[in-house]
């Protein structure tokens, strides 16, 4: 009886910690042919982030992101990021379409707002959703308290190749 307690008592443990640590996994495409997961907690464990923000590395980043933020960033957790959570990189394709994303977990959604209206003006959508349109760089930004989805796409050439070929041999 005992034992069989503490087997529950594990079981539970762990699958909750599970449940916990994947929360953006779900949200990934299950089509996604390419999936990349960034664990921020053994990254900055390999390197702290204050000897992250001093490294040549990080002191080009910190100063490119200065220029379009005026200059307010100290270092990277000032971005409003969380830097010990999981980041999902993913891509899924169609026929004539590859897409890609990056599921980013927030610590501060207003200092990551802050920040990425200094890119354009974002839009406010329902259930406290915000999106920003990069139309120069094909690139869509929605956010929410939690999270921060990344998300572009381009144009497969080969599709539209194929689809003229297609053509030019139905047409003889």
């Amino acid at each position: 009886m005992q034992r069989t307690k503490l087997l529950l008592s594990f079981l539970s443990l762990f699958f909750s910690h599970n449940i916990i640590a994947q929360r953006l996994a779900p949200r990934i495409p299950k089509d996604a042919f390419v999936v990349a997961t960034i664990n921020g907690r053994n990254f900055f464990d390999l390197i702290g982030i204050d000897q992250f923000n001093r490294s040549k590395i990080g002191q080009a980043l910190i100063a490119k992101l200065n220029k379009t933020n005026n200059g307010n960033l100290q270092g990277l957790e000032d971005l409003g990021f969380n830097l010990n959570a999981q980041v999902y990189i993913y891509s899924t394709k169609t026929d004539s379409i590859r897409y890609y994303g990056m599921s980013i977990p927030l610590r501060s959604s207003t200092k990551v707002g802050d920040f990425l209206k200094t890119l354009g003006q974002p839009q406010k959508l329902q259930n406290g959703h915000w999106i920003l349109d990069l139309n120069e760089k094909k690139q869509l930004l929605i956010w929410n308290e939690q999270t921060l989805y990344l998300l572009s796409g381009e144009l497969r050439n080969s599709f539209l190749k194929m689809k003229r070929l297609l053509k030019n041999t139905d047409s003889k």
